[in-house]
């Protein structure tokens, strides 16, 4: 993964750190995946934002950007 010129990923995280049952390496290829075609299909000198909130109920993760949309 290889950002283009001007491009920043922009991580934050809200919430106590917790324990999640999950299946670590599917976890990881879809945020890869994810944040691959953020880069790939957004312009440069943009910001993607990665963000992940955490409570006692859920984990939520939301990476964005200002290219072309996914149907």
């Amino acid at each position: 993964m290889m950002l283009k010129p001007g491009q920043q990923i922009i991580f934050k995280h809200r919430g106590e750190s917790e324990l999640v049952s999950l299946d670590q390496n599917l976890l990881k290829n879809c945020i890869i995946i994810l944040i691959d075609n953020a880069i790939k299909y957004s312009k440069n000198a943009i910001f993607i934002h990665f963000h992940i909130k955490i409570n006692e109920k859920k984990c939520a993760i939301r990476i964005s950007d200002n290219g072309i949309d996914i149907p």
